[in-house]
């Protein structure tokens, strides 16, 4: 963490967290640090937040490069 707060915050990364099985409540104190905190609490919507972290986050972010 040390090092992308050395970055200028437009070149900060996205930083994506998945609580599994876990309320993502617990992990509030870090929105600060990750900007996106999704919940799964079974195996389907694990696969379906991975699925739209891909699609609509990082592949979206690829090509507005």
């Amino acid at each position: 963490m040390r090092a992308i707060n050395l970055l200028p915050v437009a070149e900060y990364p996205v930083i994506h967290f998945v609580a599994f099985d876990v309320d993502a409540q617990k992990f509030a104190s870090l929105s600060p640090y990750l900007s996106k905190i999704n919940t799964a609490g079974d195996q389907a919507q694990l696969q379906e937040i991975l699925k739209n972290i891909v699609e609509h986050g990082i592949l979206a972010e690829r090509l507005a490069e």
